[in-house]
């Protein structure tokens, strides 16, 4: 069984420009929209966190005090 023979530098180029474009993609078009779609599930989360204390305000006695059975 013989080796593989040497990648001929002629490919070099195509790949590095291949890895950079790849690079370029991930690193700088998605990060800007994973860290949107993060931003808006923050603000979903926060403003259902602010509603579920507001409802739970509401439903409270105003006193603030537990009201006697009665």
């Amino acid at each position: 069984m013989t080796g593989k023979p040497p990648i001929p530098r002629y490919w070099w180029p195509l790949w590095l420009l291949a890895l950079a474009a790849g690079l370029f993609v991930f690193y700088v078009l998605f990060t800007p929209v994973w860290i949107g779609i993060r931003l808006v599930s923050w603000l979903a989360e926060r403003r259902n966190h602010a509603a579920a204390i507001a409802a739970a305000a509401s439903e409270a006695p105003a006193s603030g005090r537990a009201q006697r059975p009665g």
